[in-house]
């Protein structure tokens, strides 16, 4: 039986090759169902970007450098599935320039409330 739901919400961020460390503030307990990340310029030289959670970098998308749309229910890793965010964690996008010259692109945290 299908059910009508309520607080879906997205959350995103833009990201270039020299950002760092970009935070996305998302409430504490809520479901991250879904991450996507879109290369748009792909990420040249030993540039890399990865898509997580506080304290677990890489939980929703590796390391990855290609001009694509990722789905991290596609990838395999830690919490492709899914997670619940615990007191103090938020979505994380971490962006390593190495030698990079070009790169961006942005990240959708599709997450709602649980009780």
């Amino acid at each position: 039986m299908a059910q009508l739901v309520s607080g879906i919400r997205v959350f995103s961020a833009d990201f270039a090759y020299t950002d760092g460390s970009i935070v996305v503030a998302i409430p504490d307990g809520w479901l991250i169902f879904e991450v996507i990340l879109e290369i748009s310029t792909v990420i040249n030289g030993t540039g890399n970007v990865s898509v997580g959670y506080t304290g677990q970098a890489t939980a929703f998308h590796p390391t990855t450098t290609a001009a694509a749309l990722y789905r991290a229910s596609e990838l395999g890793q830690a919490k492709a599935n899914g997670y619940r965010l615990g007191a103090s964690e938020d979505g994380l996008i971490v962006v390593t320039p190495g030698s990079a010259t070009t790169g961006a692109g942005k990240v959708y945290f599709l997450a709602c409330p649980v009780a």
